[in-house]
């Protein structure tokens, strides 16, 4: 495929390698339109009409052309074309002697910022060593303009490259794991839950943090359920009906959940003014350390 600015030729035969090094193609890393983390998402999503995608990748990381892989198999010869982009930007990181090459990472962030108008995004690089990721993160980045994502891989990210651009560093937690694509779903999950019309105001204002506490516990149908040998019943208060009990109810177990597996949360509420007085008397009910009120 040759690309002229933001127009692409779809011709096998212009897909064709001129020669043995194939000279003629340029990657996508970098360029406009559809790149190619759209097509890492295409595979995670799934086999590509009745094919492995991994068998296609294998196929170009072998030698085939794209051209040989489109008389295969019929794929739309655009779609091979993004599969060997990332053929070839894998091999570029497995040759780079100290970790990953910085240019393929400059080159997608220069086209990012190219695509987007004034301000530039926030960069976001997930890491251990960054800030960790709590509610009050996510509620910032809600009702922000966006980000980028950066998901290190391998030894992470040139350092150069951190500090040129990147804006914020975020961590799950004190742990390790292969890259920083979990973060970065972890992220974009929870600030979609805030976003209007995902959920409705009243069921994310209930959620775990949402007023600095653990969210109690939940009861659906049946009344009655039979769990072995047991026929266990919903809490009597739920069913009746009376929603000042009800929010009392419900109340008081967040506050004895979150006693019991986050103290540091109750001292946190405790501190910035979010426990009423009836929150210290149950509390102290519990044999609880309560200021004095």
């Amino acid at each position: 495929m040759k690309w002229e600015g933001n127009r692409q030729s779809d011709n096998v035969e212009d897909r064709r390698d001129d020669g043995a090094g194939g000279g003629g193609r340029r990657s996508m890393i970098g360029g406009r339109g559809v790149g190619v983390g759209t097509i890492v998402i295409a595979l995670v999503g799934g086999w590509i009409f009745g094919i492995n995608p991994l068998t296609i990748l294998g196929a170009l990381g072998g030698g085939a052309t794209p051209a040989q892989v489109f008389d295969a198999t019929a794929i739309d010869p655009w779609f091979v074309d993004q599969l060997l982009s990332l053929v070839e930007l894998h091999a570029e990181l497995v040759a780079a002697p100290d970790g990953p090459l910085a240019e393929p990472l400059l080159r997608a962030l220069q086209a990012i910022r190219a695509d987007r108008s004034a301000p530039a995004p926030a960069v976001v690089h997930f890491t251990p060593t960054g800030q960790r990721i709590d509610q009050a993160v996510v509620r910032e980045f809600a009702a922000g303009p966006g980000a980028v994502l950066l998901c290190g891989r391998y030894e992470g990210v040139d350092q150069r490259v951190i500090d040129r651009h990147v804006t914020q560093e975020l961590s799950l937690g004190d742990f390790v794991l292969s890259g920083g694509e979990l973060p970065a779903l972890a992220l974009l999950d929870a600030v979609a839950r805030l976003q209007d019309g995902v959920l409705s105001a009243e069921s994310h204002q209930q959620d775990s943090f949402s007023d600095g506490l653990l969210e109690g516990p939940q009861y659906s149908r049946p009344e009655v359920l039979q769990i072995d040998d047991v026929r266990v019943q919903v809490p009597t208060v739920l069913m009746s009906g009376h929603h000042g009990q009800v929010a009392a109810w419900r109340r008081q177990r967040a506050l004895h959940l979150t006693a019991q597996r986050r103290p540091d949360l109750i001292a946190a509420a405790r501190a910035a003014g979010r426990l009423s007085r009836l929150d210290e008397q149950f509390l102290a009910a519990l044999g609880l350390q309560s200021k004095a009120f």
